[in-house]
């Protein structure tokens, strides 16, 4: 998961957030904005075991809950429990394989919710239901802001699918929705970091992409980058219990009118949040891939929305969602591996960090990194969890972060910099505050090549397989600053 060592930081700095030997007090709460609740639960385990553990926790319940909510869902339709397996090509994919534990959080708990959602439209909405609506609403907004807005398509879909006219009560879940986006808008506006603002000047100079190019676009969209042929397996996987479920659904239509009901309503949100998918921007604000969140529950609700009920025709729909799932992992076993093998490295690395120390991290590019559904280079970030200090780049940059630099603690050029290439790599200057530099590349030719440019200012401490720790040969400041600038960020990024 590529972002996920960044999020770890971010628990791991609410965890120790009065502990001066973890880290500089430097950072300052900043709760309340959507997105935060993987945080807060990750938190809250890390008081009974490691930080480490806590987030991998959270993270495999995420997937789990993704599973089991779609059979929640698939069983409430009348149809097979099994249908949980078959989202697995997707949830084991672009979210997952990018690190957006947000999303696959959110997910989970919105595939879960979908009995409530439409009972929401169905029953008679009393203040009780509709109170149990606005509590599941709110917490999905606390895992990802774009699954809230999944849940009101779905409630939306309901309402259009019933021809009925919507009662006053089922507007409240969409102001809930809009009062809390717009407050928290309202409530950063001013405050954004200078690293926050140069960052959504650049998501502003994304081109816009043609629908065709959201078309061609979907295996990444939703698998990650994997090979064209691996992306197609990935494809069949997917359609295979779909249409199959298709079929056997249409067998049975008129025999339930309250499933048929549902089932069209789940088949007109799944087509609205693929259009949103083709419509929506790269970026809004300082989000990015604002798009991608609406791939993977669109494809969620088609499969939830195909799952068969009980017939002898059953069983071959459940092979089938079982030969998805596994071929899934089969697939994906591979990564696993690999991405084991780099964080023990990288292990081995953090080893030659002091505790306490102000790192920065780079990542140098090589040609063969299509091969990977992962970025190796951000899982320098761990070294903030693990050995504590001041990590640049990191997530506390974030609006929407849990934490922020307290003012007058910010390093948004040093930020902007690194984050962007280890060409604005400032040597003289930058070692001046850096004590450590961590430095990622598949490549050992690059990693030596760095070395020796660096020779300099900074001294090798270590190789350790795809990973360089050099370590600033000027005398060691304290990471809280206040630092200068060392010239104004380049003109690309301001």
């Amino acid at each position: 998961m590529t972002d996920l060592p960044f999020h770890e930081g971010l628990v791991a700095i609410l965890r120790h957030f009065r502990d001066s030997a973890f880290g500089p007090p430097i950072y300052e709460l900043s709760l309340g904005a959507p997105n935060q609740l993987f945080y807060l639960l990750a938190t809250a385990l890390a008081y009974v075991t490691s930080v480490d553990m806590a987030v991998r926790v959270v993270v495999a319940s995420s997937v789990g809950a993704c599973f089991f909510g779609a059979a929640r869902a698939a069983r409430f339709l009348g149809g097979d429990p099994w249908a949980g397996l078959a989202i697995a090509p997707f949830i084991i994919g672009f979210l997952f394989y990018f690190g957006l534990v947000g999303n696959v959080l959110g997910l989970g708990i919105f595939l879960a919710a979908i009995p409530v959602l439409v009972r929401f439209v169905e029953e008679r909405s009393g203040p009780r239901a509709t109170a149990v609506v606005l509590g599941t609403t709110l917490l999905l907004f606390l895992a990802h802001e774009s699954v809230a807005i999944v849940a009101l398509v779905v409630i939306a879909a309901m309402i259009a699918v019933r021809r009925e006219k919507p009662k006053v009560l089922h507007i409240v879940p969409f102001v809930l929705v809009g009062v809390l986006s717009w407050g928290f808008r309202w409530a950063k506006q001013g405050h954004l970091s200078r690293f926050a603002k140069a960052y959504v000047h650049s998501n502003d100079m994304h081109p816009y992409p043609r629908p065709l190019d959201r078309m061609m676009g979907l295996p990444n969209a939703l698998f990650g980058s994997y090979p064209l042929p691996v992306s197609a397996l990935l494809g069949v996987l997917v359609l295979a219990p779909v249409l199959l479920g298709a079929m056997l659904v249409r067998r049975e239509l008129g025999k339930n009118v309250a499933a048929d009901v549902r089932r069209r309503a789940l088949f007109l949100a799944t087509g609205a949040l693929f259009v949103l998918y083709l419509v929506l921007p790269w970026s809004y604000g300082t989000g990015t891939m604002v798009y991608h969140r609406f791939l993977t529950p669109c494809l969620a609700l088609l499969v939830v929305a195909t799952a068969p009920g009980p017939s002898l025709r059953v069983y071959l729909y459940r092979a089938t969602a079982f030969a998805v799932a596994l071929a899934t992992l089969t697939i994906s076993v591979p990564q696993f591996i690999d991405s084991d093998q780099v964080n023990r490295d990288l292990d081995r690395a953090l080893e030659h960090v002091e505790r306490g120390a102000f790192v920065g991290i780079v990542h140098l590019p090589a040609a063969n990194e299509d091969e990977r559904v992962f970025s190796g280079g951000a899982m320098a970030a761990r070294v903030l969890a693990e050995r504590g200090g001041r990590v640049v780049p990191s997530f506390v940059e974030s609006p929407i972060a849990p934490v922020r630099y307290r003012e007058g603690h910010e390093l948004d050029e040093l930020s902007l910099r690194l984050g962007s290439a280890p060409a604005y790599l400032q040597p003289t200057c930058d070692f001046q505050k850096l004590s450590y530099l961590i430095a990622h590349s598949n490549s050992p030719d690059h990693l030596l090549a760095l070395a020796r440019t660096l020779v300099p200012t900074a001294k090798l401490v270590a190789i350790e397989g795809e990973w360089l720790v050099l370590e600033s040969r000027f005398p060691r400041v304290s990471p809280t600053g206040p630092f200068e600038p060392c010239e104004e960020v380049p003109v690309a990024l301001q």
